[in-house]
């Protein structure tokens, strides 16, 4: 999914609409064939993070189905959303963590996600503003990463999230993304406080 779709979405849309994409994936599958649950799942201590929502663990991926129907992308094992404010109303910004039981190397993957954020558009560019070192808690121990934040430059015909963070995190056999949107880059800082509220547990 390009940069251009995702910017063109507030962020509440974008929360719902995965929500309820996963809860939709899982309930269609729902009897199709056996489903063991998920080995691990991500959780969200409100308490470090006031004033952030999460819907709670999606587990999209299913023994039937394990690639995103739109995308043909591999589904992830386990994923969260977080989002500034209670989803009564649009959200200035949202983050979302995901595990992927694939490994990687996380500087290649953080390159090819620079790339594909703009892909949707040849007057957008990101320019790097800062990299913070942070740590997320999972079945393996605390694991540190960057994590790099970004404004977008450029025109684009629709209202646009001009700011956007990412960040990889390998694990022995898989990883985790991490990404997150603001509608300007100046708001980035407000995603520190619920990215550390957020841990990968096992199930």
């Amino acid at each position: 999914m390009t940069l251009a779709l995702i910017l063109s979405l507030s962020a509440l849309i974008l929360a719902l609409a995965a929500a309820f994409g996963a809860w939709w994936i899982t309930s269609r599958n729902h009897g199709d064939a056996p489903t063991s649950k998920p080995s691990v799942v991500f959780t969200f201590d409100n308490a470090k993070a006031p004033g952030w929502t999460s819907t709670g663990n999606l587990s999209p991926r299913t023994a039937s189905q394990t690639t995103d129907p739109t995308t043909g992308e591999d589904l992830p094992i386990a994923s969260i959303i977080v989002h500034q404010g209670d989803m009564k109303k649009p959200s200035a910004c949202f983050i979302s963590y995901a595990y992927y039981d694939k490994s990687i190397d996380s500087l290649q993957a953080l390159k090819e996600a620079e790339t594909r954020a703009t892909s949707g558009s040849n007057s957008l560019s990101l320019k790097k503003l800062r990299t913070h070192a942070l740590s997320v808690p999972t079945p393996e121990g605390t694991k540190d990463y960057q994590l790099t934040q970004y404004e977008t430059t450029g025109s684009y015909s629709e209202k646009l999230m001009r700011g956007i963070e990412l960040g990889f995190v390998s694990l022995a056999d898989g990883h985790i993304k991490i990404d997150g949107h603001c509608n300007t880059a100046k708001q980035l800082h407000d995603t520190i406080a619920p990215l550390n509220a957020i841990s990968l547990i096992s199930n």
